[in-house]
C-alpha cells in the first residue's frame, strides 16, 4: 500500500515533496540496527579469536591500536545524556535554594506539589 505524499514549505514559498519511502519509521530502522549489530559482533568475535590465538600484551596493544576509534563511538551516546542529567540535577538544586531563600521554608519541606483541594480521581 503506498504511503501518502507529504509536503513541507521551505524558503520563498516553495515546497518540497517527501514520499513515504523517505520517512524513517520503525520498519526502516530494523535493518540499520541489524547491520550495526553485525558489524559490532564481527569485530568483537574477530578480536576474541585473535586474542585467544595469541594472548599477550603485544596482541592486546595491536587490537587496541587497530580498533581505538570503535571504543570512542559510544562516547557521545553516553556523554550527552549524562550532561543533560547533570544539568537537571544542578538546576533542581539551585531551584530548591532559591525557593528556600525567597520563602524562608525549611530545607526538608515536601517538594512534590499537590493540589490544594485534593485530586479528581480517588486512589
Amino acid at each position: 500500500m503506498p504511503r501518502p505524499v507529504r509536503t513541507r514549505t521551505v524558503a520563498r514559498g516553495t515546497s518540497v515533496r517527501y514520499t513515504g519511502s523517505m520517512d524513517l519509521g520503525g520498519e526502516s530502522k530494523a535493518p540499520l540496527w541489524t547491520f550495526l549489530g553485525l558489524i559490532v559482533g564481527f569485530k568483537l568475535v574477530t578480536s576474541i579469536i585473535i586474542f585467544v590465538m595469541e594472548p599477550g600484551v603485544r596482541s592486546a596493544v595491536f587490537l587496541l591500536a587497530m580498533q581505538w576509534y570503535v571504543l570512542l563511538l559510544p562516547l557521545p551516546f553516553v556523554a550527552v545524556p549524562a550532561l543533560f542529567w547533570y544539568r537537571l540535577v544542578r538546576v533542581r538544586r539551585r531551584r530548591r535554594k532559591l525557593i528556600a531563600s525567597e520563602w524562608a521554608v525549611s530545607p526538608d519541606a515536601d517538594w512534590n506539589a499537590t493540589p490544594a483541594r485534593g485530586t479528581i480521581w480517588p486512589r
